[in-house]
């Protein structure tokens, strides 16, 4: 804990009471030792924190939660802002903000050391190209402060990560048995309630189905994910659900109507979502069916 902030609380609640450092300072400290410590240059003792407070009309332990609340909204911003270079593909950024971040002190505790550790992994894989490390790293964040029995979200979405970066590898039977464990992982967490990332999990796994040519476990799947997104009333991965759904559809030979319906509600989706690279692809994909051939695939972002 950064407890030079005190001294900069101090200084804020002093100025919005209109209160003078003389005026803070009378019989309890100099005016010269309260501007030392509102400078961060000493840390006031407990005595002497006690009588500041009294006079600021706070409770002492005001200012230890106001600096834990501090360093966690700066640690959950920077964990946001790390999610957003992951979902625009900024690996190079993203091998940045790690390395400043891995020397920051509020990032060498659980939860936030797990999380920076998780994306080290996937840096190795997409800037360094070294899949054996990145599974090692992430393996390593997986098993990090595992004292329950239940797994954390964090921790699912870690083995999602391996998942993914084993699609990526072509190991299509091995990341269909990782998103299988995190669906078996879900369903055994009493707590787990994000469906989001069971949403994200189902398209993952239909994906890898797909690539297997196993098309009717990938439409168990895709209807699921789809079934969670209108039950949750969310467009998160709905469109890009539809358009796999679509794909195995016309690869399993069902009928045009079914194949259509999805296709068309893949791109009303994306046009919702500005996504028009995507919408290009549905639109392309639609043509090509129409004409008699074989859709093409695209990658969307599922980590």
């Amino acid at each position: 804990m950064d407890y030079q902030e005190i001294g900069r609380i101090v200084r804020e609640i002093r100025i919005s009471l209109n209160m003078s450092q003389q005026e803070l300072a009378r019989d309890i400290c100099t005016q010269g030792n309260l501007s030392r410590i509102e400078k961060g240059e000493i840390i006031p003792n407990a005595a002497l924190l006690y009588e500041l407070s009294q006079r600021l009309n706070v409770e002492v332990d005001y200012f230890f939660k106001r600096i834990a609340s501090t360093r966690n909204d700066y640690a959950d911003e920077t964990c946001k802002h790390i999610r957003k270079l992951i979902r625009e593909r900024d690996y190079i950024q993203l091998k940045e903000v790690i390395s400043r971040e891995k020397k920051n002190p509020q990032f060498q505790h659980y939860p936030h050391n797990q999380f920076l550790q998780w994306h080290e992994g996937v840096v190795e894989y997409y800037v360094n190209n070294d899949f054996q490390r990145a599974l090692h790293l992430l393996y390593n964040a997986i098993q990090y402060e595992s004292s329950s029995k239940f797994y954390t979200k964090q921790q699912i979405e870690i083995m999602n990560s391996i998942g993914i970066l084993q699609y990526e590898e072509r190991e299509f039977d091995k990341s269909i048995e990782m998103f299988e464990q995190c669906l078996r992982m879900i369903s055994h967490s009493p707590l787990f309630d994000d469906f989001s990332v069971k949403t994200r999990i189902h398209y993952n796994i239909a994906k890898s189905f797909y690539k297997c040519e196993r098309d009717s476990d990938a439409l168990v799947h895709t209807r699921k994910g789809i079934q969670s997104c209108l039950a949750n009333e969310s467009l998160y991965l709905l469109g890009e659900l539809y358009f796999q759904h679509a794909l195995s559809l016309i690869r399993s030979g069902r009928s045009e109507d079914k194949v259509l319906q999805c296709l068309h509600h893949a791109l009303h989706v994306f046009d919702l979502q500005k996504k028009t690279n995507f919408s290009s692809v549905v639109q392309e994909t639609l043509r090509l069916y129409q004409a008699g051939q074989l859709p093409i695939e695209y990658t969307s972002y599922t980590s």
